[in-house]
């Protein structure tokens, strides 16, 4: 037991480097990050990170604003993302949340479900960082993580006293890390 956890502690270190997250999601090639891992075979791994600043995003999104200073906000009546895994894979997403709270507007509720399968809720009362783990059930058919993401309780800018915008804001997002192990023949 204690080889196998210094095994994944070392995927954890390696996958972090640059060099390391040259993975190929789809296609025939074999993955660079794979470690023969005694009692469970050859486990490859893979690392992205999704900075929701930029301009142009590396997964597929619905539901939000362009890109600003901090990152973007949820101004659909849902905020969609999905991210393209290896089949089998289990994954764990770092959400990284910016609150639209004010004196007025206390919290936050976001509604979360991966693949139709409801995760819970998410309260936000002030900027916070959430992990999220998911395994096959949580994973569609074409080996992507469909997360959705439902505002409960979205106000406007106006309904603040802030400016004169009257679009609905959920919450925001600044990045997203994905992690994904997954088996390799």
């Amino acid at each position: 037991m204690k080889k196998l956890i210094y095994y994944l502690f070392g995927f954890l270190i390696l996958s972090t480097f640059t060099s390391c997250k040259k993975e190929v999601i789809r296609g025939t090639q074999i993955p660079k990050n794979v470690a023969n891992v005694e009692g469970l075979g050859k486990i490859g791994s893979m690392v992205k990170y999704y900075d929701f600043r930029d301009k142009f995003l590396a997964c597929w999104d619905y539901g939000f604003s362009e890109a600003e200073e901090f990152g973007r906000w949820c101004v659909g009546e849902k905020g969609f993302l999905i991210f393209q895994v290896r089949k089998n894979a289990t994954v764990t997403l770092k959400i990284d949340f910016a609150a639209f709270v004010s004196d007025k507007h206390r919290e936050n509720r976001i509604k979360v479900s991966a693949n139709g399968i409801d995760c819970g809720e998410i309260v936000l009362t002030e900027d916070k960082t959430v992990y999220l783990n998911f395994d096959q059930r949580h994973i569609t058919k074409n080996n992507a993580v469909e997360l959705e993401l439902t505002p409960l309780n979205p106000i406007s800018p106006k309904e603040l006293g802030i400016n004169n915008s009257e679009e609905k804001i959920g919450f925001g997002l600044k990045s997203v890390t994905l992690w994904a192990f997954y088996p390799v023949e």
